[in-house]
């Protein structure tokens, strides 16, 4: 098979005194396959608003709109995704974008394409109806909000063509210097211009996030109501979490996280139940050398859900000059309904930055 992807994007932004920060954006992808022709235009706008309010407060408010276009010309056959885009954040739904994936092709790696991450050391996959979702391991590899490009195998429909609308928009009210903060997150996606799409399963959907969080500096916790009305998987979520991070002279630092996710699935009028926890020690041994412990935990509950995972890593990072190596120690169990799994890993790492 030959493959050919092409990428363009374009963004012009603009700021206004300090208060609104504003954009507009294009983006467009080609990719040419032996079995298939795939383009794909995205425009849109965005704005961000930040004003200063009494109690040592601030007022936020951000709004987005964007519009995508999806051409596929191609037979009903197997093809390969390569370097397909997403960010993975604690709470958000991550699904690949396209259904009747084949689970064992999947691989993911850093925007980079140099470190490929493990299954269950770093992130999960879950089956939602014909979609994969994947999920981010606390104490991996993977951190909160950052990017991850996904290479897999998937059943392709034949050829479609349709028209994408999303608007999303946040506000969010922080008081007594971040001590308190109430926010709201809102965002509709919907479609136009349908062609050929009988066999797709597209996301409908509109989602309302509500949520209230303490900080007081080495510490954060806070409790967020998600009612996700969507064409592939509704739900209603109580998510509760809380982190503790600890610096000590900058040579001992210390974290900790918790955070526990409460689904009722609207099709199945049943509730699902996730709970991770974390912790993370490091050692600075000089500046540039230090040892680090990571713990964590994962348990699943629900349909087809019976999950219980822990994970240890023991790592030295070092660098001299621009050589940076990395040793380590991994262990991880993993029980799954009458199912034990066990991996004990040793790995070195060696890479030069210029």
């Amino acid at each position: 098979q030959e493959l050919i992807q092409n990428r363009i994007h374009n963004r012009l932004s603009h700021r206004l005194y300090q208060s609104l920060n504003s954009g507009v954006f294009f983006e467009y992808s080609a990719t040419r396959q032996s079995v298939y022709n795939e383009s794909n235009t995205r425009w849109g706008l965005d704005f961000d608003y930040s004003k200063k309010i009494p109690t040592n407060g601030r007022l936020n408010l951000s709004y987005r709109y964007y519009r995508h276009h999806q051409s596929m010309e191609s037979e009903s056959s197997t093809i390969t995704v390569r370097n397909e885009e997403h960010i993975l954040s604690d709470g958000e739904i991550v699904l690949l974008n396209r259904p009747y994936v084949n689970l064992p092709t999947i691989s993911i790696k850093d925007p980079t394409g140099t470190i490929i991450y493990q299954e269950g050391f770093d992130y999960i996959l879950i089956e939602r109806n014909n979609f994969v979702e994947v999920q981010r391991v606390l104490g991996g590899q993977i951190d909160n909000n950052s990017a991850i490009l996904v290479d897999y195998q998937a059943q392709q429909p034949g050829s479609y063509d349709f028209d994408l609308s999303n608007h999303s928009f946040s506000v969010s009210i922080i008081l007594f210097t971040r001590l308190l903060e109430v926010y709201y997150r809102g965002s509709v996606q919907d479609y136009e211009n349908l062609s050929n799409t009988e066999m797709l399963t597209l996301n409908y959907y509109d989602q309302h996030v509500t949520g209230v969080r303490l900080d007081v500096g080495w510490a954060r916790a806070g409790v967020e109501y998600d009612h996700y009305n969507s064409s592939i998987i509704p739900y209603k979520l109580m998510r509760y979490y809380a982190s503790i991070n600890w610096d000590l002279h900058s040579r001992l630092l210390a974290s900790f996280h918790g955070n526990l996710r409460d689904y009722l699935m609207i099709n199945y009028t049943e509730k699902q139940k996730y709970t991770d926890l974390s912790g993370r020690i490091v050692y600075r041994i000089r500046p540039r050398s230090n040892v680090s412990i990571e713990l964590g935990y994962l348990m699943q509950r629900g349909r087809q859900l019976d999950l219980d995972m822990l994970t240890a890593r023991a790592e030295y990072t070092t660098v001299f000059r621009q050589i940076y190596l990395k040793m380590g120690l991994e262990w991880y169990q993993r029980q799954r309904y009458e199912s034990d799994y066990t991996i004990n890993g040793a790995y070195v790492q060696i890479s030069r930055k210029f």
